[in-house]
C-alpha cells in the first residue's frame, strides 16, 4: 500500500473543550491543511480553512457535499510536460501528493463510516 493507509488505523476520537478550540485549531493550521465543516449563504460545506473562526461546529443536519471528496477528489495532477527543442520533458507531480498532511475536523459518524466501507472495497486483495 506504499504512504496509502485505512481510515479505520487513523481514527481516534477526542474531545475539546469550547474554549481551547479555537487555540487548538489555530496550532493546527500551523502544520496542516484543515478540514471543517464552514458554513455558506446558509449551508454547511466541508472546506480548506485558513482562519479558525470559519469552522461551524454548530451546525445541525447534513453538508451539502460530503468529506469523501477530499479522499477522493475528481481530479489530481500526476504529472505535468513541457516540450522544448531537445524533447519532451515530463515532471512527476504525484510525490507532492505523498507529503500531503490533513486533520479532518468536525466529520459526522456516518461520513467516518462510508470511508471505512470504501476502504474495505479499495484496499481489499483480490486472489
Amino acid at each position: 500500500m506504499g504512504g496509502s493507509f485505512l481510515i479505520g488505523e487513523i481514527i481516534e476520537v477526542k474531545s475539546l473543550s469550547k474554549d481551547f478550540t479555537e487555540e487548538f485549531i489555530s496550532r493546527l493550521l500551523e502544520n496542516f491543511q484543515v478540514i471543517a465543516p464552514v458554513r455558506k449563504d446558509g449551508r454547511i460545506f466541508y472546506e480548506r480553512i485558513a482562519d479558525p473562526h470559519e469552522v461551524d461546529l454548530e451546525y445541525t443536519g447534513r453538508s451539502q457535499l460530503p468529506p469523501k471528496r477530499f479522499f477522493f477528489p475528481e481530479k489530481e495532477v500526476l504529472f505535468t510536460y513541457e516540450v522544448t527543442a531537445e524533447g519532451v520533458l515530463i515532471y512527476d507531480r504525484s510525490e507532492e501528493l505523498e507529503g500531503l498532511k490533513r486533520i479532518f475536523i468536525g466529520i459526522r459518524p456516518c461520513d467516518i463510516y462510508s470511508l471505512k466501507i470504501l476502504d474495505k472495497i479499495f484496499f481489499r486483495e483480490i486472489s
